[in-house]
């Protein structure tokens, strides 16, 4: 009666030749191997499933000591051998397509007992990457238009077999992203990549790539038009000078405004604007994507303080707070010179009485 443990070992055995299934891809012209492990030394035979074939119908590769000739004078496939771990190597040269598919080693004399099977996938080697880019290129954040404020990559790579697993990343590899979509249609698979344009992206290339070969393909250098102006609200005083904030990489319009009453009055299309006056000063931004017109708010300014008086020594004038120079005021230095002026006028005027 067997032992436990040499039981074991055989079920152990068997399930890892019999279940487990290696995942492989390969790009066309490019040569692989198969292994196989047999458990045994024992003669071997291989078999092919294609892909698009049935199960019931394999091709055979190599039995009862040699190869069949469609892989053979034709293919040159070979076998090789390690002899010091008893590994089987199925070499295939120059893939095609049609070597997508199972491959399956078997013990020669019956074809009962698999050793090994491996799922072989043959996948271009450049794939077409393209993006949705038009000219102007995408904008980032503040746009006029949402739709401009994403982007989308697409990848079409042809393949034979399992459908390949595909990422996303920026060319130098600092980031790496999920593809946001994938349709597989006619031995086609195309994955797309859709994301946020930002600022940072500004230059980059985008790069697509399988997760389990060196079929890669990437972007053209992506442009991105941006405008960032969150709308900010700030106090200043009369006399101050202040700039319209705005981070972009394209030519744009100022245009500062104050509002008096109900009416929006033009002040300057520079960036800059000196307030001379108080009130809600407004600094509009015009900017364009692809060849649209847009607006923006960059600024509100409120200048409440008027100002503060200032004395000149050299002329031992002064001057007039901003904002008021069209009005009268009197200080308490000039009330209190006009007290005594007219004390001593009285005084005098009595003294002749």
């Amino acid at each position: 009666m067997l032992s436990t443990e040499l039981v074991l070992m055989a079920i152990l055995t068997w399930s890892l030749n019999e279940g487990t299934t290696i995942y492989k891809e390969v790009l066309v012209d490019e040569t692989t191997n198969i292994s196989c492990v047999p458990n045994k030394d024992i003669q071997i035979q291989w078999h092919h499933f294609q892909s698009n074939g049935s199960k019931d119908q394999p091709n055979y590769i190599y039995a009862g000591g040699r190869f069949y000739k469609d892989y053979s004078s034709n293919r040159n496939f070979r076998l090789e051998k390690d002899s010091n771990t008893g590994t089987y190597y199925l070499i295939i040269p120059n893939a095609e397509y049609k070597d997508a598919g199972l491959y399956e080693c078997k013990e020669d004399a019956t074809g009962s007992e698999v050793f090994g099977s491996t799922q072989l996938t043959v996948i271009e080697s450049n794939p077409k990457c393209e993006s949705d880019m038009k000219p102007g290129g995408y904008v980032g954040p503040s746009t006029c238009n949402l739709q401009h404020e994403y982007m989308t990559f697409t990848c079409a790579v042809k393949f034979n077999g399992t459908n390949p697993q595909m990422i996303w990343t920026t060319l130098n590899g600092s980031q790496s992203f999920k593809e946001s979509a994938r349709k597989v249609e006619n031995g086609q698979l195309t994955s797309s990549l859709t994301i946020r344009a930002d600022s940072k992206y500004d230059g980059t290339v985008f790069s697509c790539q399988s997760t389990e070969s060196d079929a890669k393909c990437s972007t053209e250098i992506i442009k991105i038009q941006y405008f960032e102006s969150p709308k900010t609200v700030v106090e200043q005083s009369v006399g101050d000078k202040v700039n319209c904030p705005v981070k972009s990489n394209q030519v744009l319009k100022f245009k500062w405004t104050i509002l008096q009453g109900d009416q929006r009055v033009f002040l300057t299309e520079n960036q800059t604007l000196l307030i001379e006056s108080l009130g809600l000063h407004q600094c509009f931004v015009e900017y364009r994507i692809r060849n649209e017109q847009c607006f923006a708010t960059a600024i509100e300014v409120n200048s409440n303080n008027p100002g503060t008086v200032t004395c000149n020594p050299t002329t031992g004038g002064s001057e007039e707070p901003l904002g008021h120079r069209n009005g009268a005021t009197i200080g308490l230095g000039n009330f209190v010179v006009i007290y005594i002026s007219v004390v001593m006028v009285l005084a005098f005027y009595l003294k002749g009485f």
